[in-house]
C-alpha cells in the first residue's frame, strides 16, 4: 500500500486518523516529569511516523507533486501545534496572559495606558485582539489557546501556496526540518518535557 503512488497522498489522512485516536487516549492526570510526551499514546508517534514516511516517499518520487508535499507539511503543523490546544483549556505559556490582560484593558478603557507598565507601550497585537473580541463578543482567552496553531497554519499556508510549484526536493525537505526544529526550539522544553507545575 505504501509503495503505491496514490498512497503517498493518503498518508496525511491516515496520520490524522491516528492522531484523533491518540488524542482520545490521552490521560493528562498521568503526566510525570517528562511532561506531555509521557501520556501521548503510541498512535500519536505512529501518526508522525506515517506522515514523515509519506513525505520522504513523495519527495523521492521521480516527479514529486508539490500539493501532496504541502499537505504533508500542513498536516504535520496541525498535529504538532494543534495537540496542546485540544488537550488543554487554557494557554500554556505565561506570556499569553500579558497579551490577554492588555487586550482586556483596551476593551475596558478604549486605549492603553503607557504609565501602567512598559508592556502597554507595544500593544498593537493586544489592541487588535481587543477589537476582534469586541466585534465577535468573544473573550480574548478564547483566542489565546488556539493562537499558536492559527499563526503556524497561516505561516504554512503562505509558504505552501508560494512553494507548490517553486520549491525543489531539497527545499521541501529543509522546510519540513524547519517546522520540526522550530517546534522543538520554540516550545520544546514546554511542549515535550514539563507541562505541569
Amino acid at each position: 500500500l505504501l509503495l503505491d503512488g496514490q498512497a503517498f497522498s493518503r498518508s496525511p489522512a491516515l496520520a490524522l486518523v491516528l492522531w484523533a485516536i491518540s488524542l482520545a487516549g490521552v490521560d493528562l492526570a498521568g503526566l510525570d516529569d517528562t511532561g506531555l510526551a509521557s501520556v501521548l499514546p503510541v498512535t500519536f508517534f505512529a501518526a508522525l511516523g506515517v506522515l514523515i514516511v509519506g513525505f520522504v516517499l513523495e519527495v523521492g518520487r521521480p516527479e514529486p507533486r508539490g500539493w501532496v508535499i504541502a499537505v504533508h507539511v500542513a498536516t504535520l503543523v496541525l498535529i504538532l501545534h494543534g495537540t496542546v490546544p485540544l488537550l488543554y483549556d487554557t494557554p500554556r505559556y505565561t506570556y499569553a496572559y500579558k497579551h490577554i490582560a492588555v487586550s482586556r484593558y483596551v476593551m475596558a478603557h478604549g486605549s492603553v495606558d503607557r504609565e501602567i507598565e512598559i508592556y502597554q507601550n507595544w500593544a498593537g497585537f493586544p489592541s487588535l485582539v481587543a477589537h476582534v473580541s469586541w466585534v465577535t463578543g468573544m473573550d480574548p482567552m478564547v483566542f489565546a489557546n488556539a493562537a499558536q496553531l492559527c499563526f503556524a497554519a497561516a505561516n504554512v499556508l503562505f509558504w505552501c501556496v508560494l512553494a507548490i510549484r517553486v520549491f525543489t526536493r531539497a527545499e521541501w525537505t529543509y522546510y519540513l526540518l524547519f517546522v520540526l526544529l522550530t517546534l522543538w526550539a520554540l516550545a520544546g522544553g514546554s511542549f515535550w518535557l514539563k507541562w505541569h507545575e
